[in-house]
Formats: C-alpha cells, structure tokens, sequence
C-alpha cells in the first residue's frame, strides 16, 4: 500500500480542485511561511478521519472551508484519497482491490459525507479500514512539529499507544471496548428480564386465583340469565295486550275529530277571505298616512331651512361689520408702532458710548490686579518652602516619637509573652506525662486483641478447611447426582419410547394388529410374549421363527374359526395363529448346539418353540455347516452367528443380518433390561441425596461457625484498628507536644535577645528626637514672618479686585439695557410686517361678506314660495284619508262576528285532538316499553326477545320467585368481588410468555458467557502481542539511539508492574556522561532527537506504508540533519516518505519536490519538479 494521489477541493487555502501524484521514495513539500504546505498533510489527517478541529489547526471544523476575502467562502470542502493496494499492508477484506479511494466531503451546514472506493460508509469504516497498518489520523505515520512536542509533553498511559500500534492490537482492543459495551447491556437486560420474570410470576399466582372465581362466577351468571329471560318474557307479553286496547281507542276517537275539522275548515275559507280584505285597506290606510306623514315632514324640513336662511343671514352682517371695524384698529397700531421704533434707535446709540467708556477702566485695573498676584505668589511660594520645612520637621519627630513608644510597646508585649511562654512550657511537661500514661494503657489493649484475632485466625483457618472439604464433597456429590439424574433421564425417555413402539404393534403385520385389536376375537398375545432370549441371540431366534415370531395365540378352534371370520370379512392380509395342545410332538433330540439352549419359552408354546428351534443349529461359520451337514442323520437348518444360514435343501442365505430380522425380540429384551435398569438408577439417585443432604447440613453448621469466627474477628479487627488509631494520635501528640516545647525554648530565647536590642535602640532614639525639636521651633518662627507679607499683599489685591467688579457690574448693566433696546427694534420691526398683512387680510374677507350676504338673501326667498305649495298639498291628503277610514270600520265588524264561530269550533277540534294526543302518549309509553325491552333483551342476551318469548310462554312460571332468586343470585356474585372472564385465556397466555422469557435468560445468560470468555481471549492475545512489540521496540531502540546522539541508551520501561493492559510506558534515555533522566529534563534538540529516535526504531521494526512528517527537523542543527536525511533514506526504502520542510539539505534527499505558492492572497498553488536522474543524462 502507498498514497497514490490527493485532490483537493475547498480545502483551507486550496479553493479550486488541486491534485497531488504521490511517486516512490522521498517527497519534499516546500514553501515560504503561510503558504499553504501543511494544509496538505492537514487533508491527508482529516481524510483519514480526523475529528479534532486542533489537530487541524482550526476553532470548530467548519473553519477548514475555503473564507477567501474576494470570492467568498465555498459551500463545501472535499479531500479524495487514492492509494495503490499491494505488498504487506493490504488491509482485511481488500486483498483483490488495486486501489482504494477516501473521500470526506464536509458541507457549509456541518453535514459530513464518508466514502470507500465510491461507496457511502461511516467514520468507524475508515478507522477499521487502517486500524493495525500503522495509518491513521493519530498514528506515527503522521507527524507534526507540534505532536513532537506533545509526545515529549505525554503521559505514560497515551504513550503506550503508540505500542498498542506496533503490536496491532488495536483492532483487538476496539473489539474488546465493544464486547464490554454489549456485556453490560446484556447484563442490563439480564436485570430487567429478571424483574419482569418476578412480575410476571406474581400475575401468574394472581391470575390462577382469578380463573376459578370466574368458574364459580359462569354458572351463577347462566341460571340469572335465563330466570332475566323469563320475567322479560313475561312483560312483553302483557305489553302486548295493552298496545291491542290503545289502537282500538285511537281509531273511535280519529273519526269523532273528522266530523269537527270539516265543518272548521268551510267557517276558516270565509274568515280567510275577509282577513285579506281587512289587510288590503289596512295597507291602503297605511300608505295614505305615510304620504301625509311624508309631506308634513318636508314641509317642516322647508320651514327650519327659511329659519336656517334668517339667521346666517344675520350673522353675515354681524360680521361685515366686525371686519370694518378690525381694519380701523390695524390702521392706529401701525403709526403706533413706526412712533417707538424712532425713540429706541436714539437710546442704542447712548448705550454704546457708555459701554467703550467702562470697558477701558475694567482693561487698566486688571493690568494693576496683574502685578498684585505677581508680588502675592513670591511671598506664597516662600512661605510653602517653610512650612514644608517644618511638617517634615513635625513629621520626622512625630516619626521618631512614635517609634519610640512602638518600641516601649514592644518590650512591654516581649515581657508579657515570656511570661505566659514559661507557664504554657510547665503545663506542656505535665501534659506529657498523662499522655504517656494513656499511651501504655493503649499499648496494653493492643497485645490483648492481637492473642484473641490469632486464636480467632487459627480456629478460621481449621474451619475454612473443613468447608473447603465439604463443598469439594458436595460438588462432587452434586455432580455425581447429575450425572445419575440424567442417565435415569435417558433410561425413562428410551423406555417410554420402546413402550410406546410396543404398544403400537410396530413390526406386526396389519392383520396382526387388527387381530390384536379386535374385542371379537379372544386371544392370548402373540409368541414373542412368551419367549425370554439370552442376550446377543435376538436376531438369531428372529430368523429362525421368522413370520412365526408375530404368531396370535388363541385359546381354542373356536377363538381361531371367529380370527379366519374376522379377517375374512375385513381383508387386512396374513395372520398366524397358534393353538395351544397341537404340536407334531417330534421335538424329541438334544438341544445342545442349538437355538433352544439360548431360549426359555412359557406355557403354552413351550412345545411348540422347542419344535422349531430344536432343528436349527448353531456353527461358528458357513464351512463348519457345510463339514457338520454331511455328518448329521437328520435334516437341520445351520445358522452362524452373524445370521448366515444353510438349509436342509441346501440353499445358502447371506447378507446384511440388521435386516434379517424384525427386532421385536431385541426390543422386548431392551425394554427389560431398561426396567431393571431404570430400577437400579432410581436406587442409586435416592442414596446420592441422602448423602447429599447430609453434606449439606454439615457444610452449613461449618459455614455458621466459619461467619461467627468471621464476625468476631472482624468485631476485634475493628477494636484492634480503634486502639492502634487511639495510640499513634497520643504517640502523634506526644511528639507534637515535644516538638511545641522545644519552640517555645526557642522563642523564649528569641524574645530575651530582642529585649535587649530594643533597650539599645531607645537609648539612639532620644538624641535623634532632641536635634528633630530644635529644627521644628526655628521653622515655626520663619513661618510667623511671611504669613504676615501674604496678608498684606492679599489686602492690596482684594482692593483692587473691589474696584474693578464695580467697573464689571455698571458695564453688564449697561449691556443688558442695549440689548433690550434691540430686541425691542426687531419685534416693532415684525409688528409692523404683521399689521400690514393682517389689513390685507380683512379688506378681501370684507368683500367676499358682502358677496354671500347677496345670495342669502335670494335662498331665502325661494324656501318661503316652497313652503305655501306644500301646505296646500296636505289639506287635500286628509281628506281622502276620512274615508279610507270609514269604510275599514264596516269591513272589521263582519270579521270579528265570523272569527267568534271559528273559534267555538276550534274550541271542540283541540279537545278532540287532546283526548288523541293523550291516547297517542300512552301508546308511545308502551311502545318505549316494548322497545326497552327488546333492547334489554338484546344487551343482555344477544337476542331478540321474541325469539325466546315462545320459549317461556308456556313455561310455569312465577315473576316474584323469579325476581327473588335473581336477587340471591346477585347477593352471591357480589360477594364474590370483581371477576376476570378474560382470566383463562390471560393465564394460558401469561404461561406462554413465562415460558418464553426463561428461554430467552438462558439466552442472555449464555451469551454473556460467550462474550467474557471472548474478551479474555482479546485479553491474553492483547497481553501476548503487547509484551512481545514492547520487546522489540525496545533492542530496536538500542541500535538506533546511539547513532543519533553518538552514545547512550535509551530504554522503554512500564510504569506498574500490573496488568500489562492497563500499565503506562515511561521513556527514560541516558546520554553520553549523564545519569538516566526523563524526556522534560533535556534541551529542545536533545527533546527532538529522542522523540525521533523512539519514531525511527518503530518504523524499523514495523514499517508503515507511508511516512508524513511536518517541519520535524526544524529544531535540528547542520549535524543532526545529516544524521536525520541518513535515516529517512533507509526509511524509504520500504515506505513512502513526504517531508514539509525549509531546510536545503534535506530537500537534496527529495526524489520530487513539491513547491507551494501564494500567487494571490488566501489561495495555495502547486509546482512540482522531479529530481529522480533518467537513465541517458
């Protein structure tokens, strides 16, 4: 396997699709910084399924997309890898595959697609696909300037990865973390099924009881169910009756109620007829009114308008005259206005005379303020010189003061201490001493427990035995009885079935069992159930009596004419029949030789056996029957062991003996034999019990006394450990308490020497304090003479500061009046705009008044002609209305005469409708009765109650017995509680699912024993492969170290010298003239040669395919490369190796160099050159 080719596609720097072609030997990758060259062993990582962003050199993953600033980010990013698949490292499942292409594909949205060979796989298909090759996203195939640091930088137990690689355990430990993952979720739903195994045997008890309270349940429900059918019954048919006398009620009354409809409905056509007249001038008197109505309301509407007309019309001349009068007022303020503009033009100019003039007296004083605050600040600053003087003066003597009480304090405080340290010392002593006390106390409690827990381990260690001994006796019991109660299981299940066989007459003919079968024909049983044959000469005896064997034996001639009869009429094909007392009587001769000697045959076919075997005769083999026949005077049959025979005519018969014979002999002889054998095997089984119980017993006694032994030492230990606590706390507090005292010595000495430096020092203190007074009171006397020069410079400034504040006010006086002055020019200014524009506002609203007030007037005039017309138009309406009315009146009169005789008659017709109606609901009551009866019959029976109507209406019958026994009935099926009528089928279900479930334990059960045994399989040939690569990375190492630091070892140790599965690897090296010490102690280089040196020694013992290695040699002086280009030359020889560098003498080693650009900002562009020489240059 090597890397054939990489194409990229929005990968980091790489935008466009950009491929690589991967040759043999060394491939250098070269560039300036940021190029872009470890974006590529970047793909090559996360092609091989890489799922940190940091080992990407990215935040989160969606950053190895392609963000350039102009193009914008693309939408996805694709790295496809292609290697040739052939030598050693052709991963499982692979072999006959050329080539094998990667691809992950990784969309803008985080969605990510994995690909083999084109096919969608997963992440863990990749891992596996490489897992054990040395290739991998983590492996040492791949490595980083970076993951040198971090291997310099790993603990011991991410060490051993490295050789979990070399020794290819890695696919076994995956398979070993999935076995333990499906172990615990066995075990999981081992508990679970468990659980459920305890609820479902509860529901089984319960249901158990449910289906017999149900039995008793059925039958009490069946009698309550047919006395129901009964009283049903019998309600029905008095139902019945009452619905016949209802109809014939309902028929007399409809015909009454005939009668009066006729004659009300000849009255109503005629009370119809005026109705409509009645409605017709009602609509005619309706529509004269709301004409009249209407013209009134227009006439009101023409009166309001006149009304309306009259009063804007004075309004309007209110208004004219209100407009004329506004324009003679605008006209008086405006030659007001033009009067107050002149005079305030004269008082601005006033106003800025006298300004000029204040502001040249206010320039002159502060020139005077000036030189005052000049004077002022000279004599300020001398006098802060002085001051700062004597507060460091007051300072340094308050200082000086200060320390010298600190220090009498000081001495007070030391003397105090020694004080109370020579009293905490005293009463430290006598604390000693009562601890040392308790300590002997404790020690004493100590000896004793120590005798009680070794009589105790003793008596443990001899009771331990014997249960060890009894439970070695009880498995050997135990497994003694298994082996029993099997074999007895096998016996009974072979006996049962021979029996069964038997039974059946299987090796009879038809006729035979038929015979057998038949009550008509009396018979004994057949000959073979009275022969007992010696073992081993069944099949012989089978030959020799043939068909015979299967011979019915009857009682007489009589028994043996109804056997013929029988068979005669129910053709079943041949039967044999023995008659007890009709022999030939020729069995006379010697029986030695003979089948008969192995053959004991009962009464009453001991004759006749003895006259067919006495004439066969035993001969070791076919030539000894053909010597004997010649000798012999009478006619015999020879048979041989293995069922050859020799007849007297002599035929020779031969050939397979297992299908000379029927087996019927042999069968009896096995069940026989099962039997007594069946018998010894329960003997022995109840032995094996008895002793088992025994055991028992005795292991348990022995395991009561062992827990007490237990227990009481335990109980001891307990004790033991509280006193031995008890006594290192007084041993730890005595040396405490020692350790306190030989402190407070030294701080009492301490404190002694202290004292007296501190007597030392006071004695300096007091003339450093003298010579700090002297200078404090010769400062105070300077201070008192310039504070009196300050005080009278700062009278002459507040003089002139007086003065010139005068000066300030009578000017911002004079400010505030000239702008005033102006603020008043600009609004006469605007009043006089708004004046103006105000009159030329009112003279055009004055002419458009008048204008209006014209054509008021004429609207007036018209609404007043309309309101005549209409007035006149009304009267003639009322008029016509008197009539109307007149007449409506007499056609009322007549109605209301007819309407009384409509109503009499309406009268009679509702109470013959009533009496009806009445009928027709108790008739409807009967029928809801028949119908809820019907219905009653139908829930509660299932069917129609005229089904069993006829059923019980010639049934003697007594409806309060009945309703009486339904209620005892109902008494007893309360007292039985709710009932479960689906109990019988839940229990045959819930037995079905107990079943199941037990299976499917054993199942789980047998399956986790399967995976522990599979993972100590993983575990032995993990340790196995484990210790033997350690081995080997480990004399590897010591070949290569030395040629990279000249001298030295270098040695992989484990950490713990447990299980070797779970131990850390520690590197320790030792350098030339240095002891062994740990990879962090060295310098940078040394660091990067180590790492390098483990790296190297594992190529050499397990080359990998291809080697990727970034920048590693960067921290590698001109010597140590050369020692590094020697090494990754021998490396090539059998892998692949691409190296990213900068360094000019490792580029010589390169076959093909890959050069990486940065023509435009953000985007990597390749150049490759081949160095490999042609064979003609």
């Amino acid at each position: 396997m090597r890397l054939n080719s990489l194409i990229l596609f929005g990968f980091k720097s790489f935008p466009a699709r950009t491929k690589l072609t991967f040759n043999q030997g060394v491939i250098a990758i070269v560039g300036p910084n940021g190029c872009g060259k470890s974006n590529i062993v970047d793909a090559i990582r996360w092609v091989l399924g890489e799922q940190s962003p940091s080992m990407l050199r990215a935040k989160k993953m969606d950053d190895i997309l392609y963000n350039g600033n102009n193009d914008g980010q693309t939408g996805l990013a694709e790295v496809r890898l292609v290697v040739e698949n052939e030598g050693l490292f052709s991963p499982p499942g692979y072999e006959n595959t050329p080539e094998i292409e990667i691809m992950r594909r990784i969309h803008k949205s985080g969605d990510t697609e994995y690909r083999i060979n084109g096919k969608t796989c997963r992440l863990k298909d990749i891992h596996y696909l490489f897992m054990d090759t040395g290739v991998g996203s983590r492996a040492y195939s791949i490595l980083d300037q970076g993951q040198i640091s971090a291997f310099i930088d790993m603990v011991p137990q991410d060490r051993r990865l490295l050789i979990e690689e070399v020794a290819g355990i890695s696919r076994f430990r995956a398979r070993r973390s999935e076995a333990e993952r499906c172990v615990a979720r066995t075990k999981q739903n081992l508990e679970r099924l468990e659980d459920l195994l305890v609820e479902v045997g509860r529901q089984r008890r319960f249901l158990s009881r449910q289906a017999k309270r149900t039995d008793r349940y059925l039958k009490l429900r069946k009698e309550q169910d047919q006395l129901d059918q009964a009283l049903l019954a019998h309600a029905w048919l008095l139902e019945l009756k009452r619905r016949m006398d209802l109809e014939r009620e309902r028929d007399s009354l409809s015909a009454d109620l005939s009668g009066v409809q006729a004659e009300l409905s000849k009255n109503v056509s005629d009370r119809k007829r005026l109705e409509l007249e009645v409605l017709e001038t009602e609509e005619a008197l309706a529509a004269i009114r709301k004409g009249l109505t209407d013209a009134e309301d227009g006439l009101q509407k023409l009166r309001e308008e006149a009304s309306q007309h009259d009063r804007l019309l004075i309004k309007e001349e209110n208004r004219l005259q209100a407009a004329e009068k506004t324009l003679m007022e605008l006209d008086e303020k405006g030659t007001l206005t033009e009067h107050g503009r002149e005079g305030l033009q004269k008082d601005i100019k006033a106003l800025k005379a006298e300004e000029s003039s204040y502001l040249f007296e206010i320039t002159d004083r502060e020139n005077e303020i000036e030189e005052s605050k000049t004077i002022r600040d000279q004599v300020r600053e001398s006098l802060e010189a002085v001051k700062v003087e004597l507060v460091d003066a007051a300072a340094r003597h308050a200082r000086l003061d200060s320390e010298r009480n600190g220090l009498r304090d000081r001495k007070d405080r030391l003397r105090r201490r020694l004080d109370q340290k020579r009293n905490e010392l005293q009463g430290i002593s006598e604390h000693v001493k009562g601890l040392e006390g308790d300590l002997k106390g404790q020690q004493e409690k100590i000896e004793k427990a120590m005798a009680e827990l070794d009589s105790l381990a003793h008596d443990g260690k001899r009771l331990e035995c014997t249960v060890s001994a009894l439970k070695s006796r009880l498995s050997d019991i135990v497994k003694k009885r298994h082996e029993a109660d099997s074999e007895l299981a096998s016996c009974r299940a072979r006996l049962n079935a021979l029996r069964t066989i038997d039974a059946s007459g299987e090796g009879f003919s038809m006729a035979t069992n038929r015979l057998l079968g038949s009550s008509d024909v009396p018979t004994l049983g057949v000959l073979a159930d009275f022969l007992e044959v010696e073992p081993g000469w069944e099949h012989l005896v089978e030959i020799a009596l043939g068909h015979g064997i299967q011979a019915l034996i009857v009682p007489d001639m009589k028994a043996c004419d109804k056997a013929i009869s029988f068979l005669k009429n129910q053709p079943s094909g041949r039967a044999s029949l023995i008659i007890p007392g009709i022999e030939s009587g020729n069995a006379e001769g010697a029986r030695d030789n003979t089948l008969l000697e192995f053959v004991r045959a009962g009464h009453p076919v001991d004759r006749v056996v003895a006259d067919i075997l006495v004439h066969w005769k035993v001969v070791p083999d076919l030539k000894a029957a053909f010597n004997v026949c010649n000798t012999d005077n009478k006619p015999l049959f020879y048979i041989t062991r293995d069922g050859e025979i020799l007849t007297p005519w002599g035929e020779l018969v031969f050939g397979d003996k297992d299908k000379a014979s029927s087996g019927i002999l042999a069968r009896k002889a096995e069940i026989s034999g099962l039997t007594a054998r069946e018998n010894e095997l329960r003997e022995s089984s109840m032995q094996i019990r008895i002793e088992e119980d025994e055991i028992s017993k005795g292991l348990l006694k022995a395991e009561a006394g062992l827990r007490e032994v237990n227990e009481k030492k335990g109980s001891i230990s307990e004790d033991l450990t509280g006193h031995k606590k008890e006594r290192d706390s007084l041993l730890r507090e005595i040396e405490a308490e020692k350790e306190r005292s030989q402190r407070i010595d030294m701080e009492i000495e301490e404190a002694e020497k202290e004292i007296l430096d501190i007597d030392i020092s006071l004695e300096e203190l007091e003339e450093t304090i003298e010579a700090a007074v002297s200078a404090r009171i010769e400062a105070e006397g300077q201070i008192k003479g310039r504070e009196d020069a300050l005080r009278q410079q700062e009278q002459v400034l507040s003089r002139r500061r007086k003065v010139i504040e005068e000066y300030r006010i009578k000017m911002a006086r004079v400010q505030t009046q000239l702008q005033e002055r102006e603020q008043e020019l600009g609004r006469l200014a605007d009043l006089k705009k708004q004046i103006a524009s105000d009159r030329e506002t009112m003279l055009a609203e004055k002419r458009s008044l008048a204008a209006r007030l014209e054509d008021r007037a004429r609207s007036l005039k018209d609404v007043r002609l309309k309101v005549k017309s209409e007035e006149s138009r009304i009267l003639i309406q009322k008029r016509h209305l008197k009539e109307v009315e007149t007449e409506y009146d007499h056609t009322r009169q007549t109605f209301a005469g007819l309407q009384g005789k409509v109503n009499d008659l309406q009268t009679r017709f509702r109470a013959a409708e009533e009496r009806i109606h009445r009928n027709e609901l108790v008739l409807a009551e009967v029928e809801q009765g028949l119908a809820y009866l019907k219905k009653t019959a139908m829930d509660r029976h299932r069917a129609d109650i005229e089904e069993f109507c006829d059923k019980w209406r010639l049934f003697p019958f007594s409806p309060d017995e009945a309703e009486k026994r339904i209620s005892e009935i109902t008494s007893k099926i309360d007292r039985l509680g709710p009932v479960n009528l689906a109990a019988v089928e839940e229990y045959r279900e819930l037995e079905d699912r107990w079943s199941y479930l037990n299976s499917q334990k054993d199942d789980l059960i047998s399956s986790i024993e399967d995976l522990e045994q599979a993972i100590g399989r993983i575990n032995r040939t993990c340790r196995t492969r484990f210790k033997e690569a350690l081995d080997s990375v480990n004399e590897s190492l010591c070949r290569v170290f030395p040629l990279l630091f000249k001298e030295g070892s270098a040695k992989l140790n484990l950490t713990s010298s447990g299980d070797i599965l779970d131990s850390g690897i520690d590197y320790l090296i030792q350098l030339p003239g240095k002891r062994i010490q740990y990879l962090n102690l060295l310098s940078g280089g040394e660091k990067v040669l180590a790492a390098m040196a483990l790296i190297f020694a594992i190529y050499f013992i397990k080359p990998c395919p291809f080697c990727l290695l970034d920048e590693v040699d960067a921290a590698l002086d001109e010597a140590n490369i050369l020692r590094f280009n020697r090494f990754i030359k021998k490396i090539s020889e059998q892998s692949q190796v691409v190296l990213v560098t900068h360094n000019q003498k490792v580029m010589e080693i390169a076959d093909v160099l890959y050069g990486v650009t940065m023509e435009d900002k953000g985007i990597s562009r390749l150049v490759s050159v081949d160095l490999v020489e042609s064979p003609g240059s």
